[in-house]
Protein backbone atom coordinates (compact mmCIF):
# COMPACT_ATOMS: atom_id res chain seq x y z
CA UNK A 1 0.00 0.00 0.00
CA UNK A 2 2.72 2.24 0.90
CA UNK A 3 4.55 1.72 -2.37
CA UNK A 4 1.51 2.34 -4.50
CA UNK A 5 0.63 5.45 -2.35
CA UNK A 6 4.62 6.96 -3.40
CA UNK A 7 4.17 5.85 -6.88
CA UNK A 8 1.15 7.81 -7.06
CA UNK A 9 2.91 11.15 -5.74
CA UNK A 10 5.85 10.46 -8.61
CA UNK A 11 3.42 10.32 -11.44
CA UNK A 12 1.89 13.61 -9.95
CA UNK A 13 5.03 15.30 -9.57
CA UNK A 14 6.06 14.55 -13.15
CA UNK A 15 2.76 15.52 -14.70
CA UNK A 16 1.69 18.49 -12.91
CA UNK A 17 4.81 20.65 -14.82
CA UNK A 18 3.47 19.34 -17.96
CA UNK A 19 -0.02 19.63 -17.26
CA UNK A 20 0.38 23.56 -16.09
CA UNK A 21 2.42 24.12 -19.52
CA UNK A 22 0.01 22.84 -21.20
CA UNK A 23 -2.45 25.36 -20.23
CA UNK A 24 -0.58 28.20 -19.78
CA UNK A 25 0.96 27.58 -23.23
CA UNK A 26 0.53 30.74 -25.39
CA UNK A 27 1.43 31.89 -28.49
CA UNK A 28 2.09 35.35 -30.83
CA UNK A 29 -0.36 37.54 -32.59
CA UNK A 30 1.44 39.18 -35.11
CA UNK A 31 -0.61 42.51 -36.14
CA UNK A 32 0.34 45.05 -39.30
CA UNK A 33 -2.10 48.01 -39.64
CA UNK A 34 -2.27 50.26 -42.43
CA UNK A 35 -2.11 52.81 -41.82
CA UNK A 36 -0.98 53.04 -37.98
CA UNK A 37 -1.24 56.17 -35.30
CA UNK A 38 -4.39 54.39 -33.23
CA UNK A 39 -4.86 51.95 -30.38
CA UNK A 40 -4.66 48.17 -31.21
CA UNK A 41 -6.14 45.76 -28.76
CA UNK A 42 -5.77 41.61 -29.05
CA UNK A 43 -7.23 39.64 -26.34
CA UNK A 44 -7.97 42.59 -23.81
CA UNK A 45 -3.91 43.65 -24.26
CA UNK A 46 -3.61 47.00 -25.94
CA UNK A 47 -1.04 49.64 -27.18
CA UNK A 48 -1.77 52.51 -27.85
CA UNK A 49 0.03 54.67 -30.94
CA UNK A 50 1.09 51.95 -33.07
CA UNK A 51 2.69 53.53 -36.07
CA UNK A 52 1.73 56.83 -37.48
CA UNK A 53 -1.35 57.98 -39.91
CA UNK A 54 1.45 58.00 -42.51
CA UNK A 55 2.72 54.47 -42.64
CA UNK A 56 2.36 51.25 -41.37
CA UNK A 57 1.79 50.14 -37.64
CA UNK A 58 3.21 47.10 -36.27
CA UNK A 59 2.40 46.04 -32.66
CA UNK A 60 2.36 42.03 -31.07
CA UNK A 61 0.64 40.32 -28.37
CA UNK A 62 1.15 36.87 -26.24
CA UNK A 63 -2.29 34.73 -26.47
CA UNK A 64 -3.10 31.71 -25.03
CA UNK A 65 -3.62 28.88 -27.70
CA UNK A 66 -6.75 26.98 -28.63
CA UNK A 67 -8.71 29.99 -28.58
CA UNK A 68 -10.11 32.45 -30.92
CA UNK A 69 -8.84 36.14 -29.89
CA UNK A 70 -10.52 39.46 -30.71
CA UNK A 71 -8.62 41.63 -32.57
CA UNK A 72 -9.55 45.35 -32.33
CA UNK A 73 -8.22 48.86 -33.62
CA UNK A 74 -9.55 52.35 -32.77
CA UNK A 75 -8.84 55.76 -32.34
CA UNK A 76 -6.66 56.32 -35.80
CA UNK A 77 -7.81 59.97 -37.06
CA UNK A 78 -9.61 60.14 -40.08
CA UNK A 79 -10.32 56.36 -39.79
CA UNK A 80 -12.93 53.88 -38.86
CA UNK A 81 -13.08 51.82 -35.75
CA UNK A 82 -12.17 48.15 -37.08
CA UNK A 83 -12.86 45.08 -35.18
CA UNK A 84 -12.38 41.03 -35.67
CA UNK A 85 -10.97 37.76 -34.41
CA UNK A 86 -7.75 35.75 -34.77
CA UNK A 87 -7.42 32.01 -33.78
CA UNK A 88 -4.33 30.83 -32.39
CA UNK A 89 -3.86 27.38 -32.64
CA UNK A 90 -3.12 24.11 -29.87
CA UNK A 91 0.24 24.17 -31.35
CA UNK A 92 0.43 27.90 -30.84
CA UNK A 93 2.21 28.86 -34.01
CA UNK A 94 2.69 32.57 -34.70
CA UNK A 95 -0.21 34.34 -36.07
CA UNK A 96 -0.29 37.31 -38.46
CA UNK A 97 -3.02 40.11 -38.77
CA UNK A 98 -3.45 42.83 -41.72
CA UNK A 99 -5.76 45.41 -40.63
CA UNK A 100 -7.01 47.64 -43.86
CA UNK A 101 -8.36 50.73 -42.17
CA UNK A 102 -11.37 52.51 -44.15
CA UNK A 103 -11.31 56.02 -44.11
CA UNK A 104 -14.37 57.88 -42.01
CA UNK A 105 -16.70 59.18 -44.77
CA UNK A 106 -17.07 62.81 -45.11
CA UNK A 107 -20.28 64.86 -45.59
CA UNK A 108 -19.97 66.87 -48.89
CA UNK A 109 -21.99 69.79 -49.48
CA UNK A 110 -24.71 70.00 -52.47
CA UNK A 111 -23.08 72.24 -55.18
CA UNK A 112 -25.06 75.49 -55.59
CA UNK A 113 -26.79 76.01 -58.85
CA UNK A 114 -25.39 78.75 -60.35
CA UNK A 115 -28.60 78.90 -63.32
CA UNK A 116 -32.07 79.19 -63.55
CA UNK A 117 -35.11 78.08 -65.60
CA UNK A 118 -37.19 80.27 -67.96
CA UNK A 119 -40.94 79.09 -68.90
CA UNK A 120 -42.68 80.97 -71.79
CA UNK A 121 -46.54 80.53 -72.41
CA UNK A 122 -47.63 81.64 -76.13
CA UNK A 123 -51.38 82.38 -76.43
CA UNK A 124 -53.26 81.74 -78.66
CA UNK A 125 -50.83 79.08 -80.68
CA UNK A 126 -49.96 80.98 -84.17
CA UNK A 127 -49.33 77.22 -85.41
CA UNK A 128 -46.28 78.75 -86.62
CA UNK A 129 -43.19 80.77 -86.06
CA UNK A 130 -40.25 80.86 -83.83
CA UNK A 131 -39.20 81.50 -80.40
CA UNK A 132 -35.59 82.46 -79.44
CA UNK A 133 -33.61 83.65 -76.58
CA UNK A 134 -31.44 86.07 -76.80
CA UNK A 135 -31.64 85.13 -80.67
CA UNK A 136 -29.65 82.46 -79.95
CA UNK A 137 -31.40 79.49 -78.94
CA UNK A 138 -34.79 78.75 -80.75
CA UNK A 139 -37.68 76.33 -81.09
CA UNK A 140 -40.46 76.24 -83.03
CA UNK A 141 -44.03 75.89 -82.53
CA UNK A 142 -44.99 72.19 -81.93
CA UNK A 143 -48.06 72.59 -79.89
CA UNK A 144 -51.38 71.07 -81.22
CA UNK A 145 -53.83 72.87 -82.55
CA UNK A 146 -55.91 75.06 -79.82
CA UNK A 147 -53.46 74.42 -77.36
CA UNK A 148 -51.14 76.96 -76.14
CA UNK A 149 -47.55 76.81 -76.88
CA UNK A 150 -45.27 76.74 -74.00
CA UNK A 151 -41.20 76.88 -74.07
CA UNK A 152 -38.88 75.71 -71.58
CA UNK A 153 -35.36 76.85 -70.85
CA UNK A 154 -33.05 75.52 -68.37
CA UNK A 155 -29.63 76.42 -67.74
CA UNK A 156 -29.73 79.94 -68.02
CA UNK A 157 -26.90 82.54 -66.53
CA UNK A 158 -28.61 85.04 -63.89
CA UNK A 159 -29.10 87.86 -66.25
CA UNK A 160 -31.91 90.06 -67.80
CA UNK A 161 -32.61 88.07 -71.21
CA UNK A 162 -34.55 88.52 -74.54
CA UNK A 163 -37.34 86.16 -75.75
CA UNK A 164 -38.33 87.15 -79.36
CA UNK A 165 -41.00 85.28 -81.77
CA UNK A 166 -41.25 86.30 -84.98
CA UNK A 167 -42.32 84.02 -88.01
CA UNK A 168 -46.77 83.73 -86.94
CA UNK A 169 -48.97 83.69 -89.54
CA UNK A 170 -51.48 86.24 -88.64
CA UNK A 171 -49.68 87.90 -85.66
CA UNK A 172 -47.35 90.30 -84.96
CA UNK A 173 -43.99 89.46 -83.84
CA UNK A 174 -43.61 89.96 -80.45
CA UNK A 175 -40.59 90.43 -78.04
CA UNK A 176 -40.24 90.41 -74.11
CA UNK A 177 -36.95 90.59 -71.50
CA UNK A 178 -37.21 88.87 -68.51
CA UNK A 179 -34.98 88.39 -65.10
CA UNK A 180 -33.50 85.07 -64.19
CA UNK A 181 -32.37 84.67 -60.63
CA UNK A 182 -29.74 81.16 -59.77
CA UNK A 183 -32.21 78.03 -58.64
CA UNK A 184 -35.77 79.78 -59.37
CA UNK A 185 -38.24 79.41 -62.81
CA UNK A 186 -39.01 82.60 -64.30
CA UNK A 187 -42.53 82.61 -65.61
CA UNK A 188 -43.29 84.88 -69.20
CA UNK A 189 -46.78 84.83 -70.52
CA UNK A 190 -46.87 86.64 -74.13
CA UNK A 191 -49.93 87.27 -75.56
CA UNK A 192 -50.14 87.55 -79.69
CA UNK A 193 -51.13 90.71 -80.98
CA UNK A 194 -53.58 89.63 -84.61
CA UNK A 195 -51.34 91.53 -87.61
CA UNK A 196 -53.72 93.83 -89.32
CA UNK A 197 -51.48 94.60 -92.30
CA UNK A 198 -52.75 91.75 -94.46
CA UNK A 199 -56.51 92.55 -93.79
CA UNK A 200 -55.75 96.44 -94.96
CA UNK A 201 -53.69 95.37 -97.78
CA UNK A 202 -55.95 92.85 -99.20
CA UNK A 203 -58.60 95.64 -98.96
CA UNK A 204 -57.19 98.05 -100.95
CA UNK A 205 -55.71 96.15 -103.80
CA UNK A 206 -58.05 96.37 -106.42
CA UNK A 207 -59.82 93.05 -108.44
CA UNK A 208 -57.62 91.79 -111.34
CA UNK A 209 -59.58 91.78 -114.97
CA UNK A 210 -59.53 87.78 -116.08
CA UNK A 211 -56.98 86.94 -118.57
CA UNK A 212 -58.41 86.77 -122.13
CA UNK A 213 -61.43 89.06 -121.58
CA UNK A 214 -62.17 92.73 -123.52
CA UNK A 215 -64.32 95.08 -121.28
CA UNK A 216 -67.36 96.07 -123.47
CA UNK A 217 -67.07 99.30 -124.64
CA UNK A 218 -69.41 101.74 -123.37
CA UNK A 219 -71.61 103.44 -126.02
CA UNK A 220 -72.18 106.64 -125.80
CA UNK A 221 -75.77 108.67 -127.58
CA UNK A 222 -74.08 111.53 -130.07
CA UNK A 223 -76.53 114.73 -129.20
CA UNK A 224 -75.46 115.62 -133.50
CA UNK A 225 -76.81 112.56 -134.31
CA UNK A 226 -80.04 112.82 -132.36
CA UNK A 227 -80.70 115.90 -134.08
CA UNK A 228 -79.79 114.41 -137.75
CA UNK A 229 -82.25 111.48 -137.95
CA UNK A 230 -85.24 114.40 -136.26
CA UNK A 231 -84.35 116.86 -139.41
CA UNK A 232 -84.15 113.51 -141.88
CA UNK A 233 -87.80 112.13 -140.26
CA UNK A 234 -89.37 115.66 -140.69
CA UNK A 235 -87.95 115.85 -144.58
CA UNK A 236 -89.65 112.69 -145.34
CA UNK A 237 -92.50 113.66 -143.97
CA UNK A 238 -92.97 116.90 -146.05
CA UNK A 239 -92.12 115.16 -149.29
CA UNK A 240 -95.12 112.70 -148.68
CA UNK A 241 -97.63 115.19 -148.05
CA UNK A 242 -96.40 117.34 -151.24
CA UNK A 243 -96.80 114.65 -153.53
CA UNK A 244 -100.13 114.19 -152.09
CA UNK A 245 -101.01 117.55 -152.38
CA UNK A 246 -99.46 117.26 -156.32
CA UNK A 247 -101.17 114.17 -157.17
Amino acid sequence: MRSSFHLRILLLTLLLPALAGLVSATGTVQVFVHPGGGTVCVAGQCQSNVGTVYGTGSAQFQVTCGMDHSVLDYYTPGYQSYKSSVYMDYNCDMVTSDIYLVPVPTETETPTSTTGDIQVYISPDPESGMICLDNGRCQGDVAEPSHDWSVHWSGVSPNLHTISIDGMNGYESAEQQVSVTSDEISTVNINLVPDTTETETAAETPAETPTGSTPAAATTASPLGNEIVILATGAAGALMVFRNRSG
